[in-house]
């Protein structure tokens, strides 16, 4: 005969395991919910506010070592280049030919500064489709690079460059000497034919205070 003290504390224990189980069952969903291949996946509310915070950061406490300049000097603006919802930031170093603009992602919840691009502080880009073109040169040289940028990484499309030779301009794409048509003719394969062409400027960046940051980065 079984004892009815000892019956109920079996049926108390098993209850006790049972609910133990549900509730690291219900832990165990609740953490697949919010991780992705074992990564936090963020809202795109948090994505949305972080990205404004960690700019802010980066340009407050701009160092020469990030822009190659006077960080005092700089300005900038923010850019939508490549196709997600999170600008980018270009830093245009001033008006002189051999100034550049840096353009700054943001790369798993982190800055990525990939890098210069073209001269006389301006820059061109087709916006929100990746593309941009980084460009040198002087009066009788020129270089122009097509490059695709996605998720921090730039890729080159398109080389080229114009040189002046006795008076006369000659095109080339690889080394191999083009006519102009047929240098455009390469060149505009790598050009997005629905997208704005769009400039940054240096005359039409902000200026880089504290002020102008918390301002402007929005």
């Amino acid at each position: 005969m079984i004892d009815i003290k000892t019956l109920k504390k079996a049926l108390c224990l098993i209850l006790v395991l049972s609910m133990c189980f549900c509730a690291a069952a219900c832990g165990k969903t609740e953490e697949t919910a919010t991780l992705e291949n074992g990564v936090p996946v963020q809202s795109s509310t948090t994505k949305k506010a972080d990205w404004k915070a960690l700019y802010k950061d980066f340009l407050k406490n701009l160092t020469q070592a990030d822009v190659d300049a006077d960080p005092k000097e700089c300005r900038f603006t923010l850019c939508y280049i490549d196709g997600d919802k999170i600008p980018e930031l270009v830093i245009s170093q001033g008006k002189e030919t051999d100034c550049v603009c840096i353009v700054v992602t943001i790369v798993n919840g982190e800055i990525a500064n990939t890098g210069p691009y073209g001269m006389n502080g301006e820059l061109t880009y087709y916006e929100k489709s990746g593309v941009l073109i980084d460009e040198i040169g002087n009066g009788t040289n020129y270089m122009e690079t097509i490059c695709s940028l996605e998720n921090g990484t730039v890729a080159v499309l398109f080389e080229g460059s114009m040189r002046v030779i006795n008076g006369r301009e000659n095109h080339y794409v690889e080394e191999k000497l083009l006519t102009e048509e047929q240098y455009n003719a390469v060149r505009n394969k790598y050009i997005p034919k629905d997208f704005a062409e769009k400039t940054v400027t240096f005359d039409k960046c902000f200026e880089m205070t504290e002020e102008s940051i918390d301002k402007n980065v929005k």
